[in-house]
């Protein structure tokens, strides 16, 4: 009898034993299932950050081709701006030069009058 008896304490020991290792896995379960449920709200986060940078880089490229289109857009008109002066620039350069030549014969023939070689 005293075996029986003992044989029932050790079968109730284990069954505690039992009960504990299965709260134990409870507990760890939802230890785990907590650390998905944050892993997943931390991916959702991360997403979400993604996303943003994503809206941001593409605002940000929108921003830079058209401050980039109004920099070739003035370039262009410079450039155009500049080949205007030049020919302008050109041309009195001539006119410069034409009048040198002019001042040129105007002393020549002063000259020539004065020193008497100036035929009419």
């Amino acid at each position: 009898m005293e075996e029986v008896l003992e044989g029932q304490k050790e079968l109730h020991r284990q069954s505690e034993t039992v009960v504990v290792q299965n709260h134990g896995s409870d507990a760890e379960t939802k230890e785990m299932r907590l650390a998905a449920a944050v892993a997943a709200q931390e991916r959702d986060a991360a997403q979400d950050r993604a996303a943003l940078l994503e809206a941001e880089i593409s605002t940000l490229s929108a921003a830079h081709d058209a401050e980039l289109a109004k920099a070739e857009s003035s370039v262009s008109g410079l450039e155009a701006e500049n080949r205007v002066l030049s020919d302008k620039l050109a041309r009195f350069e001539s006119a410069l030069q034409s009048n040198a030549d002019l001042q040129y014969k105007v002393e020549d023939v002063t000259a020539a009058y004065n020193t008497g070689e100036y035929i009419t």
